[in-house]
């Protein structure tokens, strides 16, 4: 569990770095950051029909790709003579922490040094969506405990909550999460679709290394896939045009109830 305290504390350490500087500026720093978790914490309570449909649809793509995972391992494995090009090297450094905290911080510097409140915004949204992210992906990987294609070559071996280590924490890619959650922010913040493509290239190779170079099965990377682009896309439509979305929550006689307002 050491890695994943590490690199959630690498984003934390920037985050509160900057937070004051950014409430004081910009509104983006701790109040902001209570205020959105709690917004991701009660949205699936406010899902509706097409939210529903949505998740069900991740859901399905997962557990299908499951009956295929064995088979394009295999595949990926025979022809694995590309595994250490640079496509997929660059595919995998795009999903480390350690680059995305350094992407996080410089749009924050950037922001406050050429006084650019879209980069502020950019760097706080980069912040949350891998924070968020990546605590679903943690909780997910413990929970499921799925042995990783390095080890087996069985997809349907689940160990949960076992904590048997590395070995056993192939589901959800983090590196998919971390890659998605940085294109999707950054690809929401341009207006320019033929860009919008081109910021994603580096996510899909990055999805794509991580069963092509055998560290995930291909289920894996897509549920990590989405986690990253739709928890990136709740995260900036938060701040989208001026507007934010708030939650409240209090107790009440009936149990906990959630106010959502927009």
């Amino acid at each position: 569990m050491g890695i994943y305290r590490k690199k959630i504390s690498v984003l934390l350490t920037i985050f509160v770095f900057f937070s004051g500087t950014l409430t004081a500026q910009t509104g983006y720093g701790f109040d902001a950051f209570i205020e959105d978790a709690g917004n991701i914490i009660a949205k699936p309570f406010n899902w509706d029909s097409q939210d529903l449909l949505t998740f069900g649809g991740v859901v399905a793509a997962t557990t299908v790709s499951i009956f295929a995972d064995r088979s394009i391992k295999n595949f990926a494995n025979e022809n694995g003579q590309y595994k250490d090009s640079f496509p997929f090297k660059l595919g995998k450094f795009y999903g480390e922490v350690y680059p995305a905290a350094i992407l996080t911080g410089g749009s924050y510097l950037g922001g406050l040094l050429f006084k650019s409140n879209k980069l502020k915004k950019i760097g706080f949204e980069l912040f949350e969506t891998l924070f968020f992210a990546g605590t679903v992906t943690t909780v997910l990987k413990y929970s499921f405990g799925r042995e990783r294609p390095t080890v087996a070559n069985d997809p349907y071996n689940f160990a949960p909550f076992s904590f048997k280590g590395f070995d056993f924490r192939s589901f959800s890619s983090g590196h998919a999460a971390v890659a998605f959650s940085l294109s999707t922010v950054l690809a929401e913040n341009v207006n320019n679709n033929y860009l919008k493509v081109l910021i994603y290239i580096p996510a899909i190779l990055t999805a794509t290394s991580r069963v092509y170079q055998n560290y995930h099965w291909t289920s894996d990377v897509i549920a990590g896939s989405a986690i990253g682009y739709f928890i990136g896309k709740f995260v900036t439509s938060l701040h989208s045009g001026g507007k934010n979305r708030q939650v409240s929550m209090f107790i009440s006689p009936e149990g906990i109830i959630f106010s959502y307002r927009f």
